[in-house]
């Protein structure tokens, strides 16, 4: 007998809702999935792409995948004890949530972000462009895969966008991480000469879409190959900007500015990282001070 919720005869049997045969689609993925072992994986690691372990909101983003994730089984779960189905599609299902603690990641010395920087002209127009972007702003990768011609006007950047690829391949075009992310950024006389030549409209990589993620894996290959990156990513170059940036003012809100944080808190605490150069000379100033007065008090030696 079927179990039904009403006395419908059009109602949809619950029986039939986790038949293995029935496909259901979901618009965001843009891909089929069946009540079987291994659609339930590639439905949780669809869940599991669209965290972001840079956003230092990710333990919200990994909360809602443990609870969607025991959710889900608790469901088969019961459907298999009420004979819906005989067998809980979600059982032996292996995957592994990543941990919400952060891993650091360090600047680039300042000579090996020079060296980089002193080979951009080695590299193709358009792979020179993304490079400089990266060097002298310190935006994020999918900020500067958003970014399009027009754009960029009066010695500006202005960025509104952001391209991810959640799909494993295909571009998404969304609004930047946060509010701040939405900004103008002045740009210096360096970055407006890697720009050239410029172009009407369109997007900077990709021209009327953004790049697929198997373009900018391309492209990011080619520079690595043309320049020794010294292992630095796209996130590794922005970390390094905002180390340097700290390094020359301590005006937060202006270095928040250009780097699109949410706070400073976040500015400071995860991207900047100390100089030892800096660190040695503060040390050996507040030694200074903490002994002037000591040896002002100290006797003079008898001759």
């Amino acid at each position: 007998m079927e179990t039904k919720l009403t006395t419908s005869s059009q109602e949809t049997p619950i029986a039939s809702l986790f038949s293995g045969d029935l496909v259901y689609g979901i618009p965001y993925f843009q891909r089929p999935y069946k009540w079987k072992k291994e659609n339930i994986e590639q439905f949780e690691n669809d869940l599991l792409a669209l965290i972001d372990i840079d956003d230092k909101h990710d333990h919200l983003a990994r909360k809602t995948l443990v609870e969607m994730k025991s959710t889900l089984h608790q469901i088969m779960k019961y459907a298999v004890s009420d004979e819906l189905i005989r067998k809980n599609p979600c059982e032996s299902v292996d995957i592994v949530i990543p941990s919400d603690k952060v891993k650091e990641r360090k600047a680039l010395p300042l000579a090996q972000f020079q060296e980089i920087l002193s080979h951009l002209q080695d590299l193709t127009d358009n792979d020179r462009r993304f490079l400089a972007l990266c060097l002298f702003t310190g935006m994020r990768r999918g900020e500067a895969l958003g970014l399009r011609w027009e754009d960029i006007f009066d010695d500006k950047i202005h960025i509104q966008r952001n391209v991810t690829h959640p799909q494993r391949n295909q571009p998404y075009i969304s609004t930047p991480k946060t509010k701040a992310g939405i900004r103008t950024i002045p740009m210096p006389k360096p970055l407006i000469d890697a720009l050239c030549p410029y172009q009407e409209k369109g997007y900077l990589f990709g021209g009327e879409t953004p790049y697929t993620l198997k373009q900018f894996t391309l492209m990011w290959r080619r520079i690595n190959k043309a320049i020794d990156m010294h292992g630095a990513t796209p996130h590794v170059l922005r970390h390094s900007y905002l180390t340097y940036a700290v390094g020359v003012t301590t005006d937060f809100k202006t270095i928040q500015g250009i780097s699109g944080h949410a706070d400073v808190f976040t500015l400071v605490n995860r991207y900047a990282h100390p100089q030892e150069a800096k660190v040695i000379d503060l040390t050996n100033e507040i030694a200074d001070i903490l002994t002037e007065k000591l040896q002002k008090q100290e006797p003079s030696n008898p001759l």
